[in-house]
């Protein structure tokens, strides 16, 4: 493409932007860089969190203009210096944005390997991932000297010690690590020292570090000095950043059983390309006479598809899109029809393009401008997303206490969505007299999502006396919604007969609609049931691959029980290296029973070399949750195995597991107490503890040989 400049007005802005880095200039001789940016990204040119690259122009004869999304804030770094007040809500999305930037790098099989606060832009309040010309560059510290030490604090220490160390996935890791506490603290790292200065590289090949920000959030700071680890090997994959990172910043609605990051997927992703291809060529494929009842129809069946979305938790720009492409509409081309009309129902629905994103990125500020525009001319539905846009600080300051107000005039008009989210509200508070009140009313309107919330308060007994009649009836009428939740958990009745009678072969079929729809537990629970047998014909294979959806979801049992399957080969070949890894994954999230069965790989050399100072370390980390944890670490102790022996210590763990009713533990405690090691020698105690391991294997003898006693 080449730049037609009409105006000084034009050329000032050219220049200006120049200046400002927005669009780049390259002398002919830098060709070959512009085309490694150019391959990028054609990769990575539709994700809302990296900018987007529009094409080249040239400037004059061997001098061409890079030309980029236009970034209205600025760099990171001058946004965080202008703005010292961020709550860390914002904070938090910040940080989940530039994850989920690198993220979709990752997936793609690109290293950006220059992350500093200088090449992060800021358009309106979104991260925007720039600069890609120096991946190759930044790997030569020999030919990019003083900009290399320009940005030391963010390099990876592995290339700092050793020149021929090939930066990686992981170096990005260690950089987001300091970005992450930059976002915390809101100014560049190492500020007051010399950037160049020796001492300061011998500090960070030491393992100097910023001073943790006070007050910084327990999790957050888990997850930046995790991530700029001097050792490769123990920083997080980007994936696990994003995810942990999502668990602070996602919308605080109860979601129970299985909990997903809102990723943007590759179909829609493909939607968002053909959208920038319909902007370009706008004028080559809208015909001027384009008929204006086509519009209103599709603007009324848009409308309700919101109202009914709303009310079973589909996803509603998906939906749009669907409708969209059957009756071959462009969302260019309802948006720009939109532009030029008033009702304050068709101001609502350019409201809503712009915060799902459906025309172009999402714009929450516009979004919320047209909302509040269309709210003021009392249009219900418009009031509701104004109560959205406050409660999770979208376009405008998060004020919950706000967005309630708005909430409470929808549902005083009886909106079901509004009731739903005022449940919300007091159920987070756990006032669940008033949570089931306003459930109720949602429910009773007919709204799905209500319906299953409400059936979980009858279950559980929560602001109501436990009724499963009712809550069976309600989950029925949730399902037969399509709420997937609902689906779910009508196979949860009919497995366990909560509600009704127990039918393993009707827990199947709605079972298998969940997994279907993507509910990752559903599909962790069939795996089961096709793994025993249980209301269907014994399958393995088809029990692997419903576990692998379930893990592929995020799901952390399904990730455990895939590793599982792995170990044993049920349903698959047996390996150990696959599920060691995965067992690491879940380990790594977190997974208590997942952190001890890869310590016993690590114990015994399976899958992995062996290691006892991990397999204690992970003892060490299950045994909070897991019995046979404590119990191993005891043993640990008591041997010297991956730690200083400790006989004291081992008797501290052995009693833990006794106390949780581990009966090899009483043994081996016995033991101690006859010989009076890490103890005091007590032969009454001893004996006690003899006894009453012996019952227990007696019992679990009989048991297992079907032995009357």
């Amino acid at each position: 493409m080449q730049a037609v400049i009409h105006s000084n007005e034009d050329v000032n802005w050219f220049e200006d932007a120049i200046s400002k880095g927005l669009i780049k200039l390259f002398d002919y001789e830098d060709f070959s860089e512009m085309k490694q940016m150019f391959k990028i990204h054609h990769y990575v040119n539709y994700h809302e969190n990296i900018i987007r690259f529009f094409g080249t122009a040239v400037q004059e004869k061997d001098n061409y203009l890079l030309v980029m999304e236009y970034a209205d804030n600025g760099t990171l770094r001058s946004y965080l210096e202008k703005n010292k007040n961020l709550t860390w809500e914002f904070k938090f999305k910040l940080a989940y944005q530039l994850s989920c930037a690198v993220s979709y790098l990752h997936y793609e099989g690109i290293m950006h390997l220059d992350l500093h606060s200088k090449n992060i832009l800021i358009h309106q309040t979104s991260i925007k991932l720039a600069d890609f010309g120096l991946s190759r560059r930044v790997n030569d510290v020999s030919e990019a000297h003083s900009e290399i030490y320009g940005i030391l604090a963010y390099i990876d220490p592995q290339k700092l010690h050793d020149n021929t160390y090939r930066l990686n996935k992981k170096s990005d890791i260690y950089s987001i690590g300091v970005l992450l506490w930059e976002i915390s603290s809101g100014r560049p790292p190492f500020e007051k020292v010399n950037p160049t200065s020796l001492p300061l590289l011998l500090d960070i090949l030491g393992g100097g570090r910023e001073k943790i920000i006070p007050d910084t959030p327990e999790v957050y700071k888990n997850i930046f000095t995790e991530c700029w680890d001097h050792d490769p090997d123990n920083r997080p994959e980007i994936t696990q950043v994003a995810f942990r990172l999502y668990d602070l910043y996602r919308p605080n609605i109860i979601i129970p059983e299985v909990v997903k990051p809102d990723v943007q997927s590759s179909d829609e992703q493909s939607s968002a390309g053909s959208q920038l291809i319909d902007h370009q060529n706008f004028n080559n494929i809208v015909e001027s006479n384009t008929n204006i009842n086509l519009f209103e129809k599709a603007t009324k069946e848009i409308d309700s598809i919101i109202n009914e979305n709303l009310k079973n938790g589909k996803p509603i720009e998906n939906n749009i899109f669907d409708y969209q492409n059957n009756h071959n509409i462009t969302s260019q081309e309802i948006y720009n029809w939109l532009n030029d009309q008033n009702e304050p129902h068709l101001i609502f629905l350019r409201g809503c393009y712009n915060y799902y994103g459906i025309k172009t990125n999402d714009d929450y500020k516009m979004a919320f401008k047209l909302f509040e525009e269309a709210s003021k001319q009392n249009h219900m539905l418009a009031q509701y997303y104004v109560g959205l846009c406050y409660h999770y600080g979208r376009g405008v300051m998060k004020d919950k206490e706000l967005a309630l107000e708005y909430f409470k005039k929808t549902a005083d008009e009886n909106f079901s969505s509004g009731q739903l989210r005022i449940g919300f509200y007091y159920r987070k508070k756990k006032d669940f007299n008033m949570a089931f009140h306003w459930y109720e009313k949602a429910a009773n309107s007919g709204n799905n999502i209500a319906q299953f919330h409400l059936a979980r308060m009858y279950k559980d007994g929560e602001g109501v006396a436990k009724d499963y009649n009712k809550a069976f009836q309600l989950f029925q009428k949730s399902a037969e919604g399509e709420h997937i939740n609902g689906i779910a958990m009508l196979g949860y009745c009919y497995r366990n007969g909560i509600g009704t009678c127990s039918n393993k072969k009707k827990a199947i079929v709605f079972y298998q609609k969940a997994a279907n729809l993507g509910h990752n537990r559903a599909q962790y629970i069939l795996a089961l049931m096709y793994e025993s047998g249980e209301g269907v014909e014994k399958d393995y294979e088809e029990a692997f691959e419903l576990c692998k959806k379930s893990a592929e979801g995020g799901y952390l049992e399904g990730m455990f029980t895939l590793a599982y399957y792995y170990c044993d080969g049920i349903g698959t070949n047996v390996d150990e290296q696959k599920a060691a890894e995965i067992y690491q994954k879940a380990a790594n999230l977190g997974h208590s029973k997942s952190q001890y069965n890869l310590a016993l790989m690590y114990e015994n050399g399976e899958g992995v070399d062996r290691d006892y100072k991990k397999a204690f370390k992970l003892y060490e980390e299950s045994s909070r949750e897991v019995v046979e944890g404590a119990f191993k670490l005891g043993y640990f102790y008591k041997n010297g195995l991956g730690t200083s022996l400790n006989k004291q210590k081992a008797v501290e763990f052995y009693q833990k597991a006794v106390n949780l009713g581990h009966f090899v533990a009483k043994f081996n405690l016995a033991l101690m107490y006859k010989t009076g090691k890490g103890v005091s020698k007590d032969y009454e105690k001893a004996f006690e503890l003899f006894i009453e391991s012996f019952i227990f294997i007696y019992l679990n003898y009989c048991i297992k040989e079907q032995i009357k006693i």
